[in-house]
C-alpha cells in the first residue's frame, strides 16, 4: 500500500466534515451515524498497519485528529485529491487483505459500510466509480471468505407458490418448527401476513469451507451476508449441502396471527 497515513487523515476528515452535514434517517433506538462510521473507521485503521506488520500509529493519528476538532462549529470539504487517495487505499487495503490467512472479514465489511456512507454524502462522489468498484470487490470478497469458513447454516424457504413467500439463511441447523418460529424472518412475515394461520417451510441445511472441517454455527454476521448474496451465495466453492429439504408444517394461533 502507499502511504498509509493519508487514509487517517482522510477517514479523519470525512468523520468531521460529516458532523455538519445532513444525515440519513436513522430507526429509533439505532446507533446514530456519527458513532457508527467512527468505529468502522477505528476498524480499519486499528488493524491497517498489521497487514505488513508495520506499526504507524494510524488509528492514534485519526484520535488526534478527531480531538482538535472538538468545538468547532464547520468543516470544509476535504480536498479533493485526499478524497481520492483515501478511496484508492482502501481499495488498496482490501486488496492486501484478500491476500492474508486468517479472518478478515469485519475489516472488509468496514471499507464497504464506509465506502457506502461516503456515497451519501455529495462533496465526496468524485470518486464514486472508484467507491462503486471497491464496494463491488468488498462484497465478492465477503462472500468468498463467508463460503470458506466452517459453518453450519440453513436455508428457508417458507410460503406457498401461490400466496405469500420468502427466503432467508438462518445460522445453524433448522429443521423444526419451533427453531423457525423463533427467528426474525418469521416475525416478519407474520406481521406482515398475519391473516395467514399454516406456513409450509422447506428447510435446507449446508455448510461451507468444503469437507473435513470441525463445524459450527454460523452467527448473525455470517448469515447477513448470505443475505446479501440470496440464492447465489450457495454456488460460491466450498458450499456442501447436509441435509433436507425438510418439510415442516407451521400452524399459528389466533394469538399470533393477530400480532
Amino acid at each position: 500500500m502507499k502511504d498509509k497515513t493519508v487514509v487517517a487523515e482522510g477517514l479523519a476528515a470525512y468523520t468531521i466534515e460529516r458532523r455538519f452535514a445532513w444525515e440519513r434517517h436513522r430507526p429509533d433506538g439505532a446507533p446514530p451515524w456519527d458513532a457508527l462510521r467512527t468505529t468502522w473507521a477505528r476498524v480499519v485503521l486499528g488493524e491497517m498497519d498489521d497487514v505488513n506488520g508495520e506499526q504507524s500509529s494510524l488509528l492514534e493519528l485519526y484520535n488526534q485528529r478527531l480531538k482538535e476538532a472538538e468545538g468547532i462549529f464547520a468543516a470544509e470539504p476535504a480536498p479533493l485529491k485526499l478524497q481520492s487517495d483515501t478511496i484508492q487505499g482502501l481499495s488498496d487495503y482490501v486488496s492486501a487483505l484478500s491476500h492474508r490467512a486468517g479472518d478478515s472479514r469485519h475489516q472488509i465489511y468496514a471499507v464497504r459500510e464506509l465506502l457506502d456512507d461516503m456515497g451519501s454524502h455529495l462533496p465526496w462522489t468524485g470518486s464514486a466509480d472508484m467507491q462503486g468498484k471497491t464496494i463491488d470487490k468488498a462484497n465478492w470478497e465477503l462472500r468468498r471468505m463467508t463460503a470458506r469458513q466452517p459453518i453450519r447454516f440453513t436455508l428457508l424457504l417458507l410460503g406457498w407458490e401461490t400466496g405469500p413467500a420468502g427466503s432467508t439463511f438462518l445460522p445453524g441447523c433448522v429443521t423444526q418448527a419451533d427453531e423457525i418460529m423463533s427467528s426474525d424472518f418469521f416475525d416478519d412475515m407474520l406481521w406482515r401476513y398475519g391473516d395467514y394461520e399454516k406456513w409450509p417451510a422447506l428447510c435446507t441445511v449446508y455448510t461451507g469451507g468444503g469437507r473435513g472441517h470441525y463445524l459450527y454455527d454460523a452467527d448473525e454476521f455470517d448469515v447477513g451476508i448470505m443475505n446479501e448474496a440470496g440464492d447465489d451465495f450457495l454456488k460460491e466453492p466450498g458450499i456442501v449441502w447436509l441435509g433436507g429439504p425438510y418439510e415442516v408444517e407451521i400452524t399459528c394461533g389466533p394469538e399470533m396471527t393477530m400480532q
